[in-house]
């Protein structure tokens, strides 16, 4: 009766958001204790499969095949309202607690609503064209901040925890879930009074709607188009492939030219055009639009009110700023070694990016004439490499055909990390054709470690961009072999390369982001504990890139191209002399394409979030706050504006985007453990794998690093690494 009652409850605050559920489909015995197995709606699709007993070759799949936006409207209402009902089911529990009464049975609830919500947002990211999941998605995020808050804010259950955190009996696991659990929850400020819990909450509400319309605002400007007129001239070294599909992209328009999409940085399509087009003119044209795109959106207004209520919940908690609630949490620990780690680094990148202008600059007047403009910077690049290089890229396309490679990156990793991969497409469903599954087994105990789905290819309604993301199994969370998590992951490279039925290519950039999106993916499947809440992506911010982009080493390193770069018609190797410039590609005015980028970021992200008054103007604030890199147009062009950052308000790394840096310093400082050893000889990757990775966020990060290492992580890494 108390679950009725519960629900009962929760209904009004369902109906408020537009989820809604029939309480007379519900049962009144419900056993929290382990995954619900309750049918709602014996003719929903989504139940049905979702609670069924799957095969064993499926029990890890969803039936995304039969998926539709009606389905999670009850589905999500009432993950919501399972959990609701775990938590009263604990605080007014009359038992003494236990980690299983309290901790196990909330984290066991809380995990399931993760399922659910965590599907309706992979489904988004495959249906951007689809009003329904994008509004469902859009309230769920209130859905998820109320879950937080029942996690983190509940009084009688922060009490429960702290008389759990007395019993010696505890496992090692479980005494660290529960002394981070009441961190957190003593971090969050449980025991705030009533009204202050009502408008920390009010916020959190204001901050997740804000950061969806921000979303909105960014994706719209992503999908502006440039057309350009049919007589544009383009540099031989143009890639065929992608002028072909801008023009193809033109003519289902009605245009006759070129159509060029302006995507965000990383992607080809802006970008490509700067790095070929011989007239600067159209640079210049192609360049503004893009650094202008927000223009038309309410972005700086919301970025403002932003940063403007994150300080306000920072005060409210009782800190100064917004990044003292969030460093604790972080390997940084605090704002000083954040800023220490970038007064170290940011000198040299100035440095380097000074010496990478001038050269350039020369290369320009050798060859045209004139002042360097920063539509310039990429055109120009682009000769310089090619010059060293001694090939274009365009060559190697024809030894990145995607399916293909796609194994050899599959065969490399099995190399680094231990691990057998098998293809299983044919038996899980997936959410489109292009779609290819497959597990991942310990090479040597044959142990299931988890699935990978990866999804590369770029089509309508798809989300740009390359990303890796946890899948919440449906099936069993436990294997037969023992109490370890099951995960699947997906890797999303969203390739602009194709054209009908003909053969789809890599670009270095495709291949490097494949890399990384792979190293997150296979963190993802190593975790081998029993709590899904703790797995690899609970891991702190700046932890959790240093995996996917260790594995982009291999890559730039001769050796490893070599083994992912085939021909795909002769399966011949990339010729030798090209293999030995490859490497060079990475120390290609690097502090332009990423550090000094980065580093600009990281100070942008630091500014907003260490305020101690309200701001104003976000674009003044812009100005004000980044006035070192005003002697780089480009780079403040390209990365200087807060308002197409969407790092800082809709990607969850607020106060954190130091950790690409942090990580990629990480990941330099492991790559010389592999270095003097066999690059393809597992026993480092393996000591990585079970030391550190297969932990998640089960364990002090930083000591087990430093285990793995035999030593605390070289600061100077990073800047070694570009110097030698």
């Amino acid at each position: 009766m108390r679950f009725l009652a519960t629900i009962v409850l929760s209904l009004l605050f369902l109906n408020t958001y537009g989820f809604a559920i029939d309480a007379s489909k519900i049962h009144p015995s419900v056993h929290t204790s382990a995954v619900c197995e309750l049918l709602l709606d014996k003719d929903n699709a989504f139940y049905k499969d979702f609670f069924r007993n799957f095969p064993e070759e499926q029990s890890h799949s969803f039936p995304f095949d039969m998926l539709k936006p009606e389905h999670f409207v009850n589905a999500l209402a009432f993950a919501f309202a399972y959990v609701e009902h775990a938590v009263q089911t604990v605080v007014t529990n009359p038992a003494p607690p236990t980690f299983e009464n309290t901790a196990l049975l909330v984290m066991n609830a809380i995990a399931y609503y993760h399922r659910v919500s965590g599907l309706l947002h992979l489904i988004g990211k495959f249906q951007t064209n689809n009003a329904k999941i994008q509004e469902l998605n859009k309230k769920k995020k209130t859905t998820d901040a109320k879950v937080h808050a029942m996690r983190f804010r509940n009084e009688q259950l922060f009490e429960r925890l702290k008389q759990i955190a007395k019993n010696e009996y505890l496992t090692e696991d479980q005494k660290f879930i529960v002394n981070a659990w009441i961190e957190q929850s003593e971090f969050g400020k449980v025991l705030l009074n009533e009204d202050s819990q009502k408008e920390l909450l009010t916020i959190d509400e204001q901050l997740a709607n804000l950061s969806q319309e921000f979303r909105v605002n960014y994706d719209n400007t992503q999908n502006s188009i440039i057309f350009l007129p049919k007589d544009t001239k383009f540099e031989p070294e143009m890639p065929q492939a992608q002028l072909e599909a801008a023009k193809k992209r033109a003519g289902l328009r009605g245009f006759d030219g070129f159509d060029f999409e302006l995507k965000p940085e990383g992607i080809e399509q802006m970008h490509v055009v700067l790095q070929f087009a011989s007239d600067p003119q159209v640079r210049k044209t192609v360049y503004e639009a893009f650094i202008h795109r927000a223009s038309v959106t309410n972005n700086p207004a919301i970025v403002t009110q932003m940063a403007n209520l994150r300080l306000r919940r920072s005060r409210l908690l009782g800190f100064n700023n917004f990044t003292e609630t969030i460093m604790p949490t972080l390997m940084a620990k605090n704002v000083n070694n954040v800023r220490d780690f970038v007064s170290q680094v940011k000198p040299e990148f100035i440095k380097m990016a000074r010496e990478e202008l001038r050269v350039l600059g020369e290369l320009k007047k050798e060859m045209t004439g004139g002042a360097l403009e920063p539509w310039d910077v990429q055109f120009y690049a682009q000769k310089k490499e090619a010059r060293d290089l001694g090939f274009n890229l365009e060559q190697v396309a024809p030894y990145l055909e995607v399916n293909g490679t796609l194994k050899r990156v599959l065969d490399l990793v099995s190399s680094i990390y231990d691990v057998s991969f098998e293809e299983k497409t044919a038996a899980m469903p997936t959410w489109h054709r292009d779609v290819k599954v497959f597990s991942v087994l310990d090479k040597w105990s044959n142990r299931l470690m988890g699935y990978i789905y990866f999804d590369l290819l770029a089509r309508d309604g798809k989300t740009n961009g390359a990303f890796s993301e946890e899948i919440k199994p449906p099936g069993h969370y436990i294997s037969p072999e023992g109490k370890q998590y099951i995960q699947a992951s997906h890797v999303i490279v969203s390739l602009s390369i194709r054209s009908g039925d003909q053969v789809s290519f890599l670009t270095l950039n495709n291949l490097r982001s494949l890399l990384h999106e792979t190293g997150h993916a296979m963190h993802s499947v190593s975790y081998a504990k029993e709590f899904p809440l703790y797995d690899s992506f609970s891991v702190p911010r700046d932890f959790v890139e240093l995996p996917s982009q260790l594995l982009e080493n291999w890559m730039y390193d001769s050796r490893g191209f070599a083994r992912l770069a085939r021909h795909y018609q002769t399966g011949e190797q990339i010729p030798e002399g090209w293999l030995g410039n490859i490497g060079k590609i990475k120390f290609r005015h690097p502090a332009l394409k990423s550090l000094a980028r980065r580093c600009l970021m990281t100070e942008m992200d630091l500014a907003y979030h260490t305020i101690e008054v309200p701001i104003t103007d976000s674009q003044q604030f812009d100005q004000d706050s980044l006035k070192d890199w005003a002697q780089f147009p480009y780079l403040m062009g390209i990365a200087g504006r807060s308002d197409v950052n969407p790092y800082l308000w809709m990607h969850g790394y607020e106060s954190q985007y130091h950790a690409y840096q942090w990580g990629e310093n990480l990941d330099y400082d492991a790559f010389e453990k592999f270095l003097p050893n066999d690059l393809f000889n597992a026993t480092v990757g393996l000591d990585f794998r079970e030391m550190v990775l297969a932990h998640g966020a089960l364990v002090d990060l930083a000591r087990a690093y430093k285990q793995f290492r035999r030593a605390a992580p070289d600061p100077h890494a990073l800047v070694r690494e570009y110097k030698r």
